[in-house]
């Protein structure tokens, strides 16, 4: 999703906001093994059939054959607790925040969830 917000001209191409993926991958998932909800559906497999390559490159074969079986987990599986922990370490490990007052767009993985901020912090 994250390729497509940057190189599609009817979202932020040629923009000056920052676009940090916080979404999750397989790999959290396949290593949590606890309290998910793993869910199937011929859409998941539909959305993993058309991932870029340059998306796939940062996946191990194991992940790609999960996400191929249609495989999903909704952000329900997780705790508020968790969600934060993510948030965190995806804002903290892409940017400094003390330095930096651009615009500020969080994108979640299921293509739906957005948050959009002029100045953060």
């Amino acid at each position: 999703m994250v390729p497509n917000l940057r190189t599609n001209a009817s979202w932020f191409f040629n923009s000056e906001i920052v676009i940090i993926d916080i979404g999750l991958t397989p790999r959290q998932i396949i290593a949590t093994k606890r309290g998910m909800f793993i869910q199937s559906s011929p859409e998941s497999v539909q959305a993993a059939k058309q991932l870029s390559e340059e998306v796939r490159q940062n996946l191990s074969s194991e992940e790609l054959a999960w996400l191929e079986s249609g495989k999903f987990v909704e952000l329900e599986s997780f705790s508020p607790q968790r969600i934060i922990k993510v948030l965190q370490k995806g804002i903290a490990g892409s940017r400094n925040l003390e330095s930096d007052d651009s615009s500020l767009l969080l994108v979640g993985d299921t293509g739906n969830d957005m948050y959009i901020v002029q100045s953060f912090g």
